[in-house]
């Protein structure tokens, strides 16, 4: 005698089964989709600009983007995942933001383009935090946490807003790419001379590994000029370099400069900490 419990199973199932159905619509969707990957950014009323049709297309295994505030990289990104997730069966992707809402929002934009094609792999479960479809492609949005991103076995990691997310969490992600089989792509606007994305932005050995993309906001049509210009006018010069024209500079609290203290340390000082 089938129980509750079975029955639901059973009913899970066939919805399962039958979502997997493809009509002839979504088919074609997904042909154009596979033939024109920045079809969810057009879908969304999104025309993306050539920046963007280049890193939705990029094949690179590390990318990694330093742009402008209002560059629109984080729908850049979700279209390349939604993209990703309804053409390629299984595909798993992780989020990570320096904060949990953070990454919730760019998830929001991947369902909100997914919604925009009108839906062509339905979903079965959709939450703030977690969208998965029938064919088995999956997204989760988590935070800066580093102890609780152990255990994924993802094909695509995402770090949005890098040069603030921890070194700890770069650290706790990277593992998860030595299969090579996982791709990884990091998106920022600068924030100081330190962390793990400063580093490798600045290091030429570091950064010859990444596809790299730099977008200023003299690069970005939809930035207003002339609100642009009244900016340059009113803003701190270091913090318009850093919002708009993506350099790094030393944090605005710093007594002394990153170089001043790296000039002051030599390799062979007799009192450099001893290892413990």
């Amino acid at each position: 005698m089938a129980t509750l419990a079975s029955l639901k199973a059973e009913v899970a199932r066939l919805r399962a089964a039958a979502a997997t159905l493809a009509t002839d619509e979504t088919r074609r969707t997904l042909g154009r989709l596979r033939a024109d990957p920045t079809l969810p950014m057009t879908a969304a009323g999104l025309a993306p600009d050539p920046w963007q049709r280049e890193l939705i297309a990029c094949p690179a295994r590390q990318i990694a983007a330093l742009c402008t505030r209002r560059s629109g990289k984080t729908r850049t990104t979700a279209c390349r995942i939604t993209g990703q997730s309804l053409t390629r069966p299984n595909w798993k992707t992780l989020l990570f933001a320096p904060t949990e809402d953070q990454s919730k929002e760019l998830l929001g934009y991947v369902a909100e383009m997914n919604d925009a094609l009108g839906c062509p792999v339905p979903l079965v479960s959709r939450t703030e935090s977690r969208l998965k479809w029938a064919n088995g492609s999956e997204v989760r949005a988590k935070s800066d946490v580093a102890k609780s991103s152990k255990g994924f076995t993802p094909n695509a990691v995402v770090i949005d807003e890098a040069a603030v997310v921890s070194d700890e969490l770069y650290l706790t992600v990277m593992p998860m790419l030595v299969l090579g089989r996982c791709e990884l792509l990091a998106l920022t606007t600068p924030y100081g001379k330190a962390g793990w994305f400063f580093d490798l932005w600045e290091t030429p050995a570091k950064r010859a590994n990444w596809t790299c993309f730099t977008v200023t906001a003299y690069q970005c049509p939809r930035i207003d000029r002339a609100i642009l210009a009244e900016h340059k006018a009113t803003m701190p010069p270091r913090w318009f370099d850093q919002e708009y024209l993506c350099v790094f500079n030393d944090a605005v609290d710093a007594v002394f400069g990153k170089q001043v203290i790296e000039s002051a340390v030599k390799a062979d000082d007799a009192f450099l900490p001893l290892a413990i």
